[in-house]
């Protein structure tokens, strides 16, 4: 009899921010907010909002799982399986029964492993919803996680197992609902409201962009050549590509701005990022990138721009200068200003390093980075993004607005949070659950007691 490999796929949906916000939050450290589903017959098993699911192995919008782990073989056939899963999805596994922490994706992929395999998925799993639960800051929020047990139904296009005679259907797409933005379109809004609001709420308006482009073309090239050939680590022909960029940032050709000039500017940041001697050079070279990034179609025909704003985030928590820190973020502001920059740099669900840039800076200690941790929130904000995401920056918005903060970094970060309950559904919670206040902004001006009165709807 053939024997069927089964397989247990992990993923942590907070991306480590678990790990990073629990003893905040919770008062004990998880390593991480665990989503599983059961691998086996070339298919990934998943329960959620919309009942029980399936796509290709890594298909959910989560991407590849942070942990494979071996279950086993199974005997049993695919007729079979199919049976016991449209079995289950008609009975404790419906739509309706899913609770975030009492019965789901964990609860049906322990059960559908000891029907393959007679083997259990790992104990951490299954403990972390009572681990939660069981804190103070758990009891809390227990009755918000009651009133979201009725999840949102399915995106069309995934396959639903338990609508379906076979597991093996040619849709082959679709990310599990549970992981889908809230659609904050038009066309899903009524005459009362949005979906989740109070009738009148009305969404704050698109708000001006926070970038930064102040760069003197001249003598900032002219430094950082002086800089760079100091350093006797570059060649002549690369230093003449800075005198090419600075007639194309002069003449206000950024179109004409070729790779070969992001490419010396790549390699200065990659080699110095990290190096307090060559600061400085860093910092111009970031500059530069910012008023590059800028540029909706620069940004979007250019790979080598993208791979190198990309390069400067992923290396973001191991610079050791606050000054190049927060040029950085400035430049991951600039990026995220234009809705071109806004897609690149979220396109890839997997890996989405602005999110930690974005809560390392509102956390920090340093004032200048809290400044434009606010500022990058707040863009980041102006457009749709995963409620994994919108709910992980919140959650650091909140913490900063409860500080006296400058008029600026409030209303970047009310703004944004304001926009990110857009996004998900449990941000109006958490707020309400830490008790945010937002009377000390109010009277600052107009747009600031606009978007207070908003949020004390949503809140309220």
């Amino acid at each position: 009899m053939e024997k069927i490999p089964v397989k247990l796929y992990v993923y942590d949906i907070s991306r480590g921010f678990a790990k990073q916000l629990s003893p905040l939050l919770l008062g004990k450290r998880i390593e991480g907010v665990w989503h599983t589903g059961i691998v086996c017959f070339g298919r990934e098993y998943f329960y959620g909002g919309g009942g029980i699911e399936s796509c290709l192995p890594g298909g959910t919008i989560l991407g590849s799982p942070d942990e494979v782990v071996d279950l086993g073989d199974t005997e049993i056939f695919q007729d079979v399986f199919e049976e016991f899963l449209n079995g289950i999805g008609q009975q404790d596994f419906r739509p309706e029964k899913y609770h975030l922490f009492e019965h789901n994706c964990n609860t049906f992929s322990a059960e559908v492993a000891m029907f393959l395999t007679g083997n259990k998925i790992p104990q951490h799993i299954q403990d972390l919803p009572s681990e939660v639960l069981n804190t103070s800051f758990g009891q809390m929020i227990r009755p918000i996680i009651d009133s979201m047990s009725v999840r949102p139904t399915a995106a069309s296009g995934t396959s639903s197992v338990s609508h379906s005679s076979s597991a093996s259907s040619s849709s082959t797409t679709g990310p599990e609902s549970i992981f889908e933005p809230r659609d904050t379109s038009s066309a899903n809004q009524t005459a009362t409201g949005r979906r989740g609001q109070p009738d009148g709420c009305q969404s704050s308006v698109l708000r001006k962009a926070n970038t930064y482009n102040q760069v003197d073309t001249a003598s900032d090239v002219a430094q950082l050549k002086d800089i760079l050939t100091d350093t006797k680590e570059f060649s002549d022909e690369e230093l003449s590509h800075l005198d090419e960029l600075k007639d194309c940032l002069h003449n206000k050709n950024l179109i004409g701005v070729q790779e070969r000039q992001i490419q010396i500017l790549d390699k200065v940041v990659d080699k110095y990022l990290t190096q307090e001697k060559y600061c400085s050079a860093v910092q111009l070279s970031v500059k530069f990138l910012q008023v590059l990034s800028l540029n909706d179609q620069l940004f979007s025909d250019s790979k080598g721009l993208q791979e190198t704003v990309n390069m400067t985030c992923r290396q973001f928590s191991d610079i050791n200068s606050s000054s190049s820190q927060v040029e950085c973020v400035k430049l991951y502001c600039c990026v995220t200003s234009h809705q071109t920059g806004h897609s690149v740099m979220f396109k890839d669900t997997r890996f989405t390093p602005l999110a930690a840039v974005t809560v390392n800076c509102l956390l920090s200690k340093n004032e200048d980075l809290t400044t434009v941790g606010a500022a990058l929130a707040s863009n980041i904000a102006r457009f749709k993004v995963h409620e994994e995401i919108a709910l992980e920056c919140s959650t650091a918005v909140i913490e900063v607005l409860s500080k006296d903060l400058s008029p600026e970094t409030g209303h970047n970060c009310l703004y944004a949070l304001r926009r990110f309950i857009d996004c998900s559904s449990e941000v109006a919670g958490l707020a309400s659950v830490l008790g945010l206040s937002v009377e000390k902004f109010k009277g600052s001006s107009p747009e600031m007691d606009d978007l207070c009165k908003d949020l004390e709807k949503l809140l309220s």
